[in-house]
């Protein structure tokens, strides 16, 4: 396993969370309607990204094909697993379900386009 790379996408993953929390923070305290459920979903969504990363840079020592099988079904996982808790939180909380799925899609694009690129940094490296 890529310790190396692993180590150096935690530390970037823990900045880019703390620079997210500053932002969120003040966004709680300005905006009105700001889901209360933010630091919960913010600490989720970092824990779920650092998770997959971690199995990523593991499959990607393997073959090409392995790697880009499990990029599609982690990828298809974590998305079918957001919409349930996206959709469970809706119908539990139906006053907090816009700012809740609008707050989740902003934290969710951000740590994908941060998580990608980081894979292919990674990957472009190592080839």
């Amino acid at each position: 396993m890529p310790n190396n790379a692993i180590n150096k996408f935690t530390g970037q993953l823990i900045l880019l969370s703390a620079i997210l929390g500053l932002v969120s923070l003040i966004a709680y305290l300005v905006l009105p309607r700001i889901s209360p459920a933010m630091p919960f979903l913010l600490l989720f969504i970092m824990s779920v990204t650092l998770l997959m990363h971690r199995y990523l840079l593991q499959s990607s020592v393997k073959k090409n094909n392995q790697f880009i099988n499990r990029f599609l079904m982690m990828t298809t996982f974590k998305l079918v697993g957001y919409l349930g808790l996206i959709t469970a939180y809706a119908l539990i909380n139906r006053e907090d379900a816009v700012p809740f799925t609008v707050t989740f899609l902003a934290y969710y694009f951000i740590y994908s386009v941060f998580e990608v690129t980081s894979l292919l940094k990674y990957l472009k490296k190592s080839n």
